[in-house]
């Protein structure tokens, strides 16, 4: 385990992560299976659907994470760029540390949920993490995105390096081959 004053931390910040995916769907479908159904209900709830989201039933894990922040520890703002929805999961009670607020930049809202609450938004909005001034705190982080569920291996793919993973899996079929068809379908 990496100590803080090993230069873990950026100007960005930063968290302990542990990557999931892959795992989860064959170890803990029950666990994948409610992260898409808290999806499901904000994206209901909020008629997310109206303004052109698609399903969260259409789309794909692209990470699941364990994430763990300690003292100093934060996040600064950013995107979960490539993904469409994000959902954060809080595995630590609230008073289980200091500071540690979940910043939507959108409104400037600040969240602190109970332990197995959560918050799901948008993954292009601006969000952060704040200081970390005593404590440990812990969240699991899935993101949903609009391609096929991420395999066991591959941390937080790109679009473009995923294409080239899927890719590079195919069964090679010559040109011309009556399995043409077959290969299209891939």
């Amino acid at each position: 385990e990496q100590k803080e004053d090993e230069g873990m931390y950026n100007t960005q910040g930063g968290n302990y992560c542990t990557y999931l995916n892959g795992l989860m769907q064959i170890f803990l479908p029950g666990v994948v299976a409610s992260v898409y159904r808290a999806v499901e209900t904000a994206y209901h709830e909020a008629d997310w659907g109206s303004l052109g989201f698609p399903a969260p039933e259409e789309l794909g894990l692209r990470t699941a994470e364990s994430l763990r922040y300690n003292r100093s520890g934060r996040l600064g703002a950013h995107t979960d760029m490539d993904s469409v929805f994000s959902i954060s999961i809080a595995l630590s009670e609230m008073d289980d540390y200091e500071g540690g607020f979940f910043q939507l930049k959108t409104g400037d809202a600040f969240f602190k949920v109970p332990r197995r609450s959560a918050i799901v938004f948008f993954s292009e909005s601006d969000h952060s993490i704040t200081e970390i001034t005593g404590g440990d705190r812990k969240v699991f982080v899935a993101e949903l995105w609009d391609d096929q569920d991420v395999p066991v291996g591959i941390p937080r793919p790109g679009p473009e390096g995923f294409e080239d993973y899927k890719e590079s899996r195919r069964p090679f079929l010559p040109p011309g081959s009556e399995n043409d068809l077959l290969h299209d379908e891939l």
